[in-house]
């Protein structure tokens, strides 16, 4: 019941979203649907990655997919917002390796299974190094740069190198957190017994009667 809810209430509220923002436009006379259409590529995505979160480890394989489908409608709406199209000849690291690592991930941590989340982690590392670095590429030999993408691509990539730095900092990328060992020496004292100095002093006395 509750899975049902869930999914009643976000595709309810898709809806509620979607019909006021095409309301606005029929009064605004602006034609929204020329941005939003790649919605309709995006909320399906969204809603496997409720089923994966609804479905318990039987539904982890569709973390992958939904990493897909929902990557593919992220850039599509990004694109259709910027009209900067020419971003696909690198943007599509962000499907693979980025989006098929993410979901390997997701998955792994769904179904608890290590070798997954690894494998997922290493994609993830290898897609977001080659995304930036492809962008960089034609973004800059190409002049493509003087198009808002342009204009803020370099601000997301040293975020995204930032966040990749934290990221490996606390040990997301390797599984092992970076810690710093600390050493106290502790100094122990030894306090003599009373009681060995009375069993010393007595096998004393009785050497000396026995001599």
């Amino acid at each position: 019941m509750k899975q049902r809810n869930m999914g009643s209430m976000i595709a309810g509220t898709a809806l509620i979203v979607l019909g006021g923002l095409f309301l606005i436009s029929q009064f605004l006379n602006v034609s929204i649907w020329r941005f939003l259409w790649p919605l309709f590529v995006l909320l399906p995505g969204i809603a496997m990655f409720v089923a994966v979160y609804g479905g318990g480890k039987q539904a982890a394989g569709l973390a992958i997919p939904a990493s897909i489908v929902s990557m593919v409608g992220l850039i599509l709406l990004f694109q259709s917002i910027t009209d900067h199209w020419e971003s696909w000849a690198y943007a599509w690291a962000l499907i693979f390796p980025v989006a098929v690592g993410l979901g390997m991930y997701i998955s792994g941590v769904r179904a608890e299974d290590d070798n997954t989340i690894q494998s997922g982690k290493k994609m993830l590392r290898t897609g977001v190094i080659l995304f930036v670095l492809l962008g960089v590429f034609f973004e800059t030999i190409f002049a493509a740069g003087g198009s808002l993408f342009g204009q803020i691509f370099w601000p997301v990539a040293i975020i995204l190198l930032g966040v990749y730095l934290i990221l490996r900092r606390g040990g997301a990328f390797t599984g092992k957190a970076t810690t710093t060992k600390t050493t106290k020496e502790v100094k122990v004292e030894v306090v003599p017994s009373v009681h060995g100095e009375e069993e010393s002093d007595d096998s004393d006395e009785d050497e000396g009667e026995a001599a």
